[in-house]
């Protein structure tokens, strides 16, 4: 259900956060955080709520386990529905925060649930949900430090988990981080968590971090989002799909995923810092080229 106001949005994140004592380590229970909305993926990807469709909208359906998603057998990239005469599989929106009463972010946080088909088949890898920051950057459009960002989950070989990013300090196809921390697995339900914390603009003191089923695997707080004041965290960037822009990339079997049991949080960007501050091995990255 729809629980967040808009006089919230006017107040900011700031008068939210009632945290409390410190966090007696990293896992996501343990956190002080705040919620500030909660209910279904569904509520997000409705056009009356301002969801932005940029393709695959008919590929969503609604039912017992959630938003669904559909990917038809040989889908990849969406731009091989017009190069390779692929078919379209998979979707994505945007949906700002302030059409659904919240108010643009210098930090703030995504949580769902989602759950893989039982004939789901990992291939290369393939997108999943996210944030993002004004033109909300992917695709190989890497950002300039004031247009916009992109950070979101994605699936690799052999399941995988990682955060894919587009950030001024990307390769051309983005920052992978934490690859192989978790591993998604058919039939399954995993919780995903995101954070994210903007930079003091040209300062590379940026967070990003996530967690999987509740235990922290990635933390990064070292991050350039922006090189400007206005740039911060927009909204949410449903976006799901195998690829990948060649053919090895596309799903050998018509499968579906089922994303539900949303939260937008606040979090306490000082007791994560605390608690993750010694784990270096959360920080890994590799750029894309």
């Amino acid at each position: 259900m729809y629980q967040a106001s808009v006089a919230a949005a006017a107040v900011g994140l700031l008068s939210l956060m009632a945290y409390g004592s410190a966090a007696a380590g990293c896992l996501w229970p343990t956190l002080p955080h705040k919620r500030l909305w909660s209910g279904e993926v569904a509520d997000w990807s409705r056009t009356e709520r301002g969801a932005q469709y940029q393709f695959g909208a008919g590929n969503l359906s609604l039912g017992l386990g959630g938003l669904r998603a559909n990917y038809p057998k040989g889908s990849y990239d969406p731009a091989a529905v017009q190069t390779a005469g692929a078919p379209l599989g998979g979707a994505q929106f945007r949906t700002p925060f302030v059409r659904m009463g919240l108010a643009a972010a210098s930090e703030i946080g995504v949580r769902y649930r989602v759950s893989l088909q039982d004939n789901f088949e990992f291939v290369r890898g393939g997108k999943l949900p996210g944030l993002y920051g004004g033109a909300a950057n992917t695709g190989g459009r890497v950002p300039n430090g004031s247009d916009g960002f992109s950070v979101r989950f994605v699936w690799q070989a052999e399941g995988q988990g990682a955060l894919s990013a587009y950030l001024p300090t990307s390769g051309k196809w983005g920052t992978v981080f934490g690859l192989g921390n978790w591993r998604f697995v058919p039939g399954r339900s995993t919780d995903l968590t995101l954070y994210l914390k903007m930079n003091s603009p040209g300062v590379a003191d940026g967070v990003i971090a996530a967690w999987a089923d509740d235990k922290l695997v990635v933390y990064a707080p070292d991050v350039l989002f922006r090189t400007v004041a206005e740039l911060a965290v927009d909204g949410f960037l449903f976006s799901t799909f195998f690829g990948g822009s060649t053919p090895d990339w596309a799903t050998p079997v018509g499968t579906a995923s089922h994303f539900s049991s949303m939260e937008i949080f606040g979090l306490d960007a000082k007791a994560l810092g605390q608690c993750a501050a010694d784990n270096i091995s959360l920080r890994t990255r590799r750029e894309i080229r």
